[in-house]
């Protein structure tokens, strides 16, 4: 009796393994780097991202240079301000250099504020610029780089206001800073097997 029921139970069990259904696995995610679209990439970044990582970058060098500035001028200053009147003791001298410490940290930090906030400010323009133009050519190419480099010294110049003449050196300066920027990718992207329009039509009137 007993052998029948294991004999029955065996069976049972391997007639539920061979009709079982299949699990179903659920396909792999996708990795970032295979959904991205690479249209309009420029350094192996998307346009939101290009601009977090180079307002970021520009926001920390213009501090760590506006501080360094800003710290040594106010250095200076207090120096000058204080060359008349020296401290004689101990303590005079502990006080001076506290409030030295101190008014080199202010100075620091406010110089450091401001050069963050305007070379931010000029990166923001320069890649809000080169965003537009890419989206209306529908590619990325040495163009869009220029157009950038010019409006952004169009809007630097406009904003601090300055002369004719140093207008004119911004505006040129911004323009092939633009142009250099943008060559260098497209050569970058040829390299990358993804050339511009332009330069295909180059590379195609070559091997004609």
């Amino acid at each position: 009796m007993t052998t029948g029921i294991v004999k029955w139970w065996v069976l049972r069990s391997n007639y539920g393994a061979m009709h079982a259904e299949p699990e179903v696995q659920s396909p792999p995610e996708p990795h970032l780097d295979d959904t991205q679209d690479k249209t309009y990439c420029r350094i192996h970044l998307r346009p939101a991202d290009r601009l977090v990582v180079v307002t970021a970058n520009a926001a920390f060098w213009g501090f760590l240079v506006g501080a360094y500035l800003g710290g040594r001028q106010s250095a200076f200053q207090y120096l000058a301000e204080r060359a008349h009147r020296l401290p004689t003791t101990v303590q005079g001298w502990y006080y001076y250099h506290k409030w030295k410490n101190y008014r080199v940290a202010i100075g620091a930090f406010k110089r450091g504020s401001y050069y963050a906030a305007r070379i931010s400010s000029v990166c923001i323009a320069y890649e809000g610029l080169e965003m537009i133009a890419d989206y209306s050519q529908s590619e990325v190419n040495a163009l869009s780089s220029f157009i950038a480099g010019t409006g952004t010294g169009v809007l630097a110049s406009l904003w601090a206001r300055l002369p004719r003449s140093s207008a004119k050196r911004a505006i040129t300066s911004g323009a092939l800073v633009g142009c250099a920027i943008g060559l260098t990718q497209d050569l970058a992207h040829w390299q990358q097997g993804r050339p511009p329009r332009y330069l295909k039509c180059i590379l195609d009137q070559a091997k004609l």
